[in-house]
């Protein structure tokens, strides 16, 4: 039927092809109207689809893959070797903390720009989604207020905070690289924090994944 209305505009391109004739410039006195803003994401995938695709991957291969299970039962021994592999490994399936993000803010409406731990604690354990920088001043908090810190050591807390903002974990080797390594390293960490500076790295750790 639509075809047969449209009869006589078929009729006129059959006529007229080939045909080297100067129309001019064609234009539509219709308005522009924008019907849809959309982001693209694997296989043409809505965002709650993209969502749910990377949940039932998570849950499916937690037990499997061995960085993800270290990431979902023990984070606060995830090495930056575990990190670096899960990231190659989600990136090959599809899956990168900027188009969860994403995908998240075009669902919920809510914009938590999240590191990939994150989203894989909420999608293995149905952890509220917390954005990077909320995790990260929550866990430097708990560790500030648990115990009494003179100027020195609150300086290297600072600076530990800073970094993790950078970055998604901080580990005993971080602290003989830049930017630790330029004020002493973990020896002066040690001499700052008497001897306890794994102990205070394992504790702002665990303050992370709570």
């Amino acid at each position: 039927e639509e075809f047969e209305d449209n009869a006589t505009l078929w009729e006129f391109l059959d006529r007229e092809k080939g045909r080297s004739v100067v129309y001019g410039t064609l234009y539509s006195d219709h308005v522009d109207v924008l019907q849809e803003v959309s982001h693209a994401y694997e296989k043409n995938l809505k965002p709650k689809d993209y969502i749910d695709s990377f949940t039932e991957y998570i849950q499916s291969n937690m037990n499997g893959v061995e960085a993800l299970k270290i990431v979902c039962t023990k984070p606060a021994s995830l090495t930056r070797s575990d990190l670096k592999e899960l990231r190659i490994i989600l990136d090959q399936e599809g899956f990168n903390k900027v188009k969860l993000n994403t995908a998240y803010k075009d669902v919920t409406n809510q914009e938590i720009v999240a590191d990939i731990i994150a989203h894989i604690r909420t999608a293995a354990l149905g952890n509220t989604l917390v954005g990077h920088e909320d995790r990260i001043k929550g866990a430097v908090e708990r560790l500030r207020s648990s115990h009494q810190w003179n100027s020195a050591q609150l300086k290297w807390i600072n600076n530990i905070e800073k970094q993790l903002l950078k970055e998604s974990i901080i580990t005993l080797e971080d602290l003989n690289k830049p930017p630790f390594s330029m004020d002493g390293g973990l020896r002066m960490l040690d001499k700052a924090f008497k001897g306890e500076t794994k102990q205070i790295i394992e504790e702002l750790n665990q303050y992370l994944y709570a």
